[in-house]
Order: C-alpha cells, then structure tokens, then sequence
C-alpha cells in the first residue's frame, strides 16, 4: 500500500474542491509535530485543518500560497493498493 497526503483546497462559497498539491515529501514525524494528531492518529489518516499557523510555517517548504479568506485548505491522506 502506497500512502499520499496532499492539500487540497475547497471554495468556500461552494465547497468545491479546486485544487490539490502533493506534499508526500514531507516527513510523518514532521507533520505530526506541526499537527499533533490524536493518540489514535498515530499515521495521521484524518484530515486536518489548517490555518493561519499551519499555513504559515507550510509555505516555508512548499511553493504554495494560502488565501484562508476565501478558501478552506486541509491535508488529507489517500491510499492506493499494488
């Protein structure tokens, strides 16, 4: 099984998804500190909300920039099978 966590970013008008970026290039142990998941969230599979802090020390790794006014941004985990 293959994990992949990526930001996806919602309209907040439509709630439409409308983008998402792949951020598989950073380390669990690295998002767990900046998310600090639930003890029964140790993989970090829920989604998680991001905001002004986790948007702010986000876009210090990645070439993304987050408008929180008018879209609802969240990372997210997917799986695939091989």
């Amino acid at each position: 099984m293959k994990i992949y966590r990526k930001i996806t970013k919602y309209s907040k008008k439509t709630e439409e998804l409308l983008d998402e970026f792949d951020v598989s290039l950073l380390k669990i142990k690295w998002l767990k500190n900046l998310f600090s998941p639930p003890k029964n969230d140790p993989l970090m599979y829920n989604v998680y909300s991001i905001n002004e802090y986790e948007s702010n020390i986000l876009k210090e790794y990645l070439d993304l920039e987050f408008d929180l006014y008018n879209f609802d941004y969240f990372l997210e985990c997917y799986y695939e099978d091989s």
